[in-house]
């Protein structure tokens, strides 16, 4: 799992680096340069869009997304057990729908391309559906992890 995460890093960081770089362009376009680039405002939307997804897939594999921790402090054993339960099965339908939500989507914006940048609009769902199968798939591997290590 760590190779995934790393993996997500090396994807996630060229696209911070070109989500800044389109956001710096579009204030010095438009406000020094009097110039508004709208192909910028396309492309940051973009990759910050691929950013919550990857993002979200990152925390997945690492464990470390929010949680409430008073109920872990508790240290009550079947109660630790029903939240890593529930928290696998909520990653596995919340995956599902965005594989699927997503890949419904993808057949009616793959002739729609965005007008500045002319990039087509099937570009922001395709990383859902990928998104969506990965935290299935994390979620597959989470619930067998969880009813061994949490069982009462």
């Amino acid at each position: 799992m760590e190779k995934v995460a790393n993996l997500f890093n090396c994807i996630s960081v060229p696209l911070w680096a070109v989500f800044v770089v389109c956001c710096v362009g579009q204030v010095v376009g438009r406000y020094f340069l009097d110039i508004p680039l709208q192909w910028t405002e396309e492309i940051a939307r973009v990759s910050l869009i691929w950013l919550t997804f990857i993002g979200a897939v990152q925390l997945a594999v690492s464990d470390d997304h929010i949680e409430i921790g008073y109920l872990r402090q508790l240290g009550i054993r079947p109660l630790i057990f029903v939240i890593e339960i529930t928290k696998a099965i909520a990653m596995f339908i919340t995956g599902g729908f965005l594989a699927f939500g997503g890949a419904k989507l993808l057949p009616m914006t793959i002739n729609s391309h965005a007008p500045g940048s002319g990039l087509s609009l099937a570009a922001w769902y395709v990383v859902a559906v990928a998104a969506g199968f990965m935290l299935m798939f994390i979620a597959t591997l989470a619930l067998p992890k969880a009813i061994f290590r949490s069982n009462p």
